[in-house]
């Protein structure tokens, strides 16, 4: 797992999981401990990105609201969960 602000380089390798967040966003705070959860049991990175701090990445995949988990492979999007969503959904994500 990484958190930065611009993280670019980072997600055009292999599977990623980027998940979108901000620190006044309470949503955010409520799904960080499902996502670490399934984040000890799959392989994909996490990555960890800041919208407040990463407008070239919050135009790239059009984000309008957090929190966003965006599944990569190959900096190519494969899958999308856009709010708060179950253990078993954010899972599938990982695996897209």
């Amino acid at each position: 797992m990484s958190t930065s602000s611009e993280p670019s380089g980072q997600l055009d390798d292999g599977p990623v999981v980027v998940s979108a967040w901000a620190p006044w966003c309470n949503n955010c705070k409520a799904i960080e401990p499902l996502v670490a959860e399934v984040e000890r049991d799959h392989a994909a990175r996490l990555v960890r990105v800041r919208v407040d701090e990463s407008p070239d990445l919050v135009d790239r995949f059009g984000l309008k609201s957090v929190p966003v988990l965006i599944a990569l492979n190959d900096g190519q999007e494969t899958g999308r969960l856009v709010g708060v969503h179950t253990t078993s959904a954010i899972a599938s994500l990982f695996e897209a």
